[in-house]
């Protein structure tokens, strides 16, 4: 049989007629005449050759063929009733999808711990993916199908395609050895600049932000070292006499060690915007709309979080 030629709406008036076993009742089920509904019965009985249902003492019965198809049938109905439930309303406590996530290291670093427990805690039946890509691998994945969502830092212009959603800034912050010389003196500029500095460049040859501030100025640092990972740099500067700048994160991760201190940079760097981006088409999906709201919600918890601490950490503002 060449299921081209099915209508699902016969499917659906051969599951009525089961289950009322009265063709006038099924059409009142399936809002259909009665007219049509007989209708659709001799083409389920042209399709399957078989009379289907029998009248007898003002019933249908189903014939052994019908007997057969009507598991089947029915399961098969509702698996589709199910699919087009869960695309309209998402309960995260009974789902079992898969959502796929696309950051950087850096970005993970941020995110995840907190994102993870919140997302276990709504949907303990689901899974989360996250893969490191960047801007371009990300944007095509998402144009593909094959990641939810991307979270970047100073993401670059998105198409008409996807839509882009700001979610959290950073502010630049230095980094220093808590034995660090330079932090017998206020960090100004010319401190600053005399220092030697450890750089974080993805590609180790492209300037960082800070470079790209100070050429503006006619200025330039000395860098001593570059390394293309966020996450290592604080452990790095450790029994050094280097300084690097970078976004808050994976500094505050060792602000509790006592190892490092931080400070304000001595000159004005843009923070750096932290976006959502998503494919349109699937903006409006149920599961992409709870998924985007849970990632909304870890990102404003971290700004409160960040709050708190410039509030409560006086160094910050050496």
């Amino acid at each position: 049989m060449n299921l081209r030629a099915l209508d699902l709406n016969l499917l659906l008036i051969f599951d009525a007629i089961m289950q009322e076993r009265h063709v006038t009742r099924a059409a009142e089920r399936v809002g259909r005449s009665q007219s049509a509904v007989s209708h659709s019965l001799k083409n389920l009985r042209q399709i399957f050759k078989d009379d289907l249902f029998v009248r007898t003492a003002g019933e249908m019965d189903p014939t052994p063929r019908a007997m057969e198809l009507a598991g089947p049938i029915s399961l098969a109905l509702a698996d589709i009733q199910g699919a087009l439930d869960s695309y309209l309303h998402f309960d995260p406590g009974q789902s079992h999808r898969s959502f796929n996530i696309g950051m950087s290291d850096a970005t993970a670093f941020m995110f995840l711990p907190d994102l993870i427990t919140k997302f276990r805690s709504a949907a303990p039946n689901a899974t989360i993916n996250v893969r490191n890509v960047s801007a371009a691998r990300g944007y095509h994945l998402l144009r593909i199908g094959e990641l939810d969502c991307v979270i970047l830092g100073n993401a670059p212009e998105v198409s008409q395609h996807l839509v882009s959603k700001t979610i959290l800034t950073e502010k630049f912050l230095c980094a220093m050895w808590n034995h660090n010389p330079v932090l017998d003196s206020p960090l100004t500029l010319d401190t600053f600049l005399s220092c030697q500095h450890l750089q974080i460049s993805l590609d180790g040859i492209s300037p960082g932000q800070v470079d790209v501030e100070l050429e503006k100025m006619d200025l330039k640092r000395n860098v001593a070292a570059t390394i293309p990972h966020y996450l290592v740099a604080p452990w790095i500067i450790v029994d050094t006499d280097l300084i690097v700048t970078c976004g808050e994160a994976p500094l505050m991760a060792m602000t509790g060690t006592s190892a490092i201190t931080l400070a304000k940079p001595p000159i004005d760097i843009p923070d750096v915007v932290f976006s959502m981006i998503t494919d349109q088409r699937v903006r409006t999906d149920p599961g992409n709309i709870w998924l985007r709201s849970l990632i909304m919600k870890q990102a404003d918890d971290m700004q409160n979080q960040k709050t708190e601490l410039y509030k409560n950490n006086a160094r910050l503002f050496l």
